[in-house]
Order: C-alpha cells, then structure tokens, then sequence
C-alpha cells in the first residue's frame, strides 16, 4: 500500500502503479539509498564560439585531350580547373569556470553536473556549393546540455554529412582534482568535397564562419 514511512530514521515514500490492470508499489523516495546532495552552482553569460571559414583551393586536373598545337607540332594539354574544400577535423576549448570549494578553500570533485544551456547563432556560415545559409540545429529554448550538442551539418545529395560542427562540455583537472575544471570544446569535423563536373563554384559564395552566444548554468552534485 502507498505511502510514507519513517523506521528507524529512513523515510521512505512509495506510490502505486497500475500497468495492465496489476498494481504494483513502486518506491520513489528511499533515505537509505545514496542521494544527490547539491554543492554549489556555476553560471556563465555570453560565451562566444567561433567556427571559421572552410579553406577552399583550385586543383588542375589533366584531361588528356590537346587545347592547342605548337608550331613544331608539339600538344599543349588541355587542363580543366575544380575548385576544392578542404577536409578539416579541428576545435577550440574554452575554460568556463571550476567546481565549488569546500569551507577550506580546497576544490571540490562532483559525483554529478547537471547542465542547462541556451544559445542563439548570431552569424550564419554559408554552405560553400549553393551560397544558402548551414543549417543549424540548435534548440531555440533553454535546453539540458548532456554529452555534444550539435550545431550545424550540411549532407551530399545521398544524405551523407560531409560537414559537422558542435559543441560538448567535460571535466578536466585543476589543482590535482581529477575533475574540477569545466571546459567547453568547439569542433569542425568535415570531409573534403569539390565541383564534379562544375556542379558549383565554390568561390562564388559567401564565408562558411558561424558565430554562437551560449548561457549556461551548471549544478554540482556529491551522493550523501
């Protein structure tokens, strides 16, 4: 039967859940198993991330035919020019600030972060083959920041990304505490593409770059 219980210290709190015409009691609260204890708070405003423009270059490739012939009969090879993006695998980390320290001053390694974040894209990058703005698939409301959070992805025709840009969040040490540093990383991962047979002109559009603003809020946590 639902309820509440205190024996011997432990309150517990259970509650019935009805499935399928069975009801089962199912505890919800439990003083005696670990709980999260929260331990301090970080809040961090307009934190800038940058993705720069994608290096683009020409390429000759040989055709095999003569454009011309010289005077002493010689072929002058005609040559055919595509334009090329880079492929690029590189980010940028950012330090945004550090876990709470106890009433000594030494830090404090959590046992869980939980982590809220809200963005907005304040310079949209263009995709290099249509000159059209890179999708951004950024929640436009506050959000729960877990693992990466994507940003942008541009897809070939066949639906393969060849382009990704996100963000993720870690833990890393400060002061010998394995983890008590909180740090942002910024990505690109892109795979190189080029004009098939002129498909598009990749130096007639505008820069790639994109530029974000981010708030976070972060709640540390021990089990107690």
């Amino acid at each position: 039967m639902a309820g509440f219980t205190a024996n011997q210290g432990v309150i517990k709190v259970t509650q019935d859940v009805t499935t399928g015409g069975v009801t089962t009691e199912e505890t919800v609260f439990d003083t005696s198993q670990p709980m999260v204890r929260i331990i301090g708070e970080l809040k961090v405003r307009n934190i800038s991330v940058d993705f720069p423009d994608l290096n683009r270059r020409f390429v000759p490739v040989s055709t095999n035919t003569c454009a011309s012939m010289t005077w002493d009969g010689q072929c002058l090879e005609r040559r055919n020019t595509y334009s090329v993006v880079d492929p690029q695998d590189s980010g940028v980390s950012t330090v945004l600030g550090s876990a709470p320290r106890d009433e000594d001053g030494r830090l404090i390694s959590p046992d869980v972060v939980i982590m809220q974040a809200k963005g907005r894209r304040t310079l949209a990058g263009r995709d290099p083959r249509f000159d059209q703005e890179l999708v951004s698939t950024l929640p436009t409301r506050e959000f729960p920041f877990q693992g990466s959070v994507q940003l942008e992805i541009a897809a070939e025709s066949n639906g393969h990304s060849w382009l990704r840009r996100y963000v993720s969040v870690r833990l890393a040490p400060l002061e010998s505490v394995p983890r008590a540093r909180v740090v942002l990383d910024s990505r690109t991962s892109s795979r190189q593409i080029f004009n098939n047979n002129n498909q598009y002109n990749i130096f007639r559009t505008g820069s790639a770059r994109s530029t974000y603003s981010f708030d976070f809020k972060f709640l540390f946590g021990k089990y107690s």
